[in-house]
């Protein structure tokens, strides 16, 4: 069940027994589209759309919908009520959630209040017909409703660019408190086994990064055993490159000194969260080159992750579940304006006195994420033209495929899994017809978009592991990345220091 219920003790109206429950949803729409809770209760609708529950959002809480409806112990149908979101477009196309019916039991309508979050283990997919489900359960439509046309499908979840930059994430499941150690089809009588141990804990990382079709790549990364980040140098300022400016080497610098920086140790114990922040604000004070680059980096000491990230570059933390992998944690894009990413820059003296008394973004812009790990959850760092080309729940899926295509008791590599997700975002990025973030953020901005965006695209993989799996499948060594060239990477024969 995708559910989360808060009970409170039960009511009686006359001698009906009477419950209130509280939908929510995180729910991706275009203007003018309605979401709905339709299901087999006649306060649902009955699966009719026209009569069912319509959600509601606003300009603070989007993309989230909720809506109320106070159910009677007589409009039980069988052992529970079964329902689905759907959404409703301007056109008049409706488009239903895929996968199982969602069921409130009669357990959970012996309580006055139940609070129903539509969140972990399956957020809604809408307008998607399957064979199969993501664990190998059958997908099904509820009783009396038509079978999906696949012209209108659309995914809807969790939106790509209002994404909380707290580090409570809004779409962990609060029910599963087990991690399964691989994603795998559930076998009856078989029990998931309780995460191991994260003393110590290692990165066993893994990168790949493609340039888009015309032009220098101007991304950059690097990762060792206990550390990583990206960056993403802003190509326009390749219309400053008589000045000196080069965004590609200044990105690769930043990585670079950013690398080093973690790479010194004080003595003292310091919070992950705080190295990283350090280690950006040195970099961004060290560098010599000119540019301007986004910057994502993390360090991981033990169970504790600390990630320091200032644009539109970012990072996602996956977990394993029965269901499959699911996003835990995820940082939040910061823009001044659509497409214009905070950065980090560093100019020579003739150019930045073209621009004024304009205030340039800083290291003390970043937001920085804490967050607790488990041995067997997978972090991605990416530029963003990954998260411009695939959706979130997208790149879930194909981490999945790649985790159900491999033998039991291993792991895909986490170069493979960076190589797959930067290629599918590739071929997204030169499909000029795609539904992409990318085209869905253009459109509420009233800006016509369609399709992909070709850009350099970079992705770094790391699985948590044991010393043990780190030092054996991993480099302990910092490994970073060559300006100007795609498929370069170099050692620098430095190890980093959790």
């Amino acid at each position: 069940m995708a559910t989360k219920a808060d009970v409170a003790p039960k009511c009686e109206v006359g001698s009906r027994l009477e419950t209130e429950v509280a939908f929510s949803v995180h729910a991706e729409t275009n203007l003018g589209d309605r979401v709905l809770v339709v299901g087999s209760a006649q306060a649902l609708g009955a699966w009719n759309p026209d009569v069912a529950l319509e959600l509601q959002t606003g300009p603070a809480s989007y993309p989230c919908w909720s809506g109320a409806v106070r159910l009677l112990g007589d409009q039980m149908d069988g052992s529970c009520i079964e329902y689905k979101f759907v959404i409703v477009r301007q056109s008049g196309g409706v488009d239903w959630e895929g996968g199982h019916n969602r069921q409130l039991t009669d357990t959970k309508l012996s309580h006055e209040h139940v609070n129903v979050q539509s969140q972990s283990p399956q957020a809604p997919l809408f307008g998607q017909v399957a064979p199969d489900g993501p664990c190998g359960h059958r997908f099904t439509r509820p009783r009396g409703v038509p079978r999906v046309d696949l012209s209108l499908a659309s995914t809807c979840a969790l939106d790509d660019d209002s994404m909380s930059g707290a580090c409570t994430s809004r779409c962990a499941s609060s029910v599963c408190l087990l991690t399964p150690t691989r994603v795998r089809e559930e076998e009856e009588g078989e029990e998931w086994r309780a995460p191991a141990s994260l003393a110590p804990a290692r990165l066993w990382s893994g990168a790949h990064r493609v340039s888009k079709p015309e032009g220098l790549c101007e991304d950059a990364y690097f990762f060792s055993s206990c550390a990583a980040g990206v960056a993403d140098g802003v190509g326009q300022m390749s219309d400053y490159a008589d000045y000196g400016v080069d965004a590609a080497a200044y990105a690769d610098e930043l990585m670079e000194r950013a690398a080093m920086a973690l790479g010194r140790s004080d003595g003292t114990q310091r919070l992950p969260c705080d190295r990283t922040a350090d280690a950006v604000a040195t970099a961004e004070a060290t560098t010599t080159t000119y540019g301007a680059s986004t910057i994502t980096v993390l360090a991981l000491n033990g169970s504790d992750l600390g990630v320091t990230n200032l644009g539109d570059s970012g990072f996602m933390l996956l977990r394993a579940k029965p269901w499959g992998m699911d996003l835990i944690e995820r940082s939040r894009e910061q823009e001044h304006s659509w497409n214009c990413p905070y950065q980090l820059s560093s100019l020579p003296e003739a150019l930045a006195k073209k621009a004024g008394g304009r205030r340039f973004d800083t290291a003390e812009d970043c937001e920085h994420y804490r967050c607790t790990v488990e041995l067997g959850d997978l972090i991605l760092l990416f530029t963003d033209g990954l998260t411009d080309n695939l959706h979130w729940y997208e790149m879930v899926r194909i981490v999945d495929q790649l985790v159900l295509a491999g033998p039991c008791e291993s792991k895909p590599e986490p170069d493979v899994i960076a190589q797959a997700l930067v290629q599918a975002a590739y071929e997204k990025s030169l499909d000029e017809e795609a539904e992409t973030p990318f085209s869905k953020k253009a459109r509420r901005h009233r800006l016509c978009s369609p399709g992909g965006k070709t850009d350099d695209i970079t992705v770094v993989a790391a699985w948590v592991a044991s010393s043990e799996q780190a030092c054996e499948t991993g480099a302990t060594e910092v490994i970073l990345s060559c300006p100007h060239d795609p498929a370069g990477s170099r050692r620098t024969g430095h190890e980093l220091e959790a």
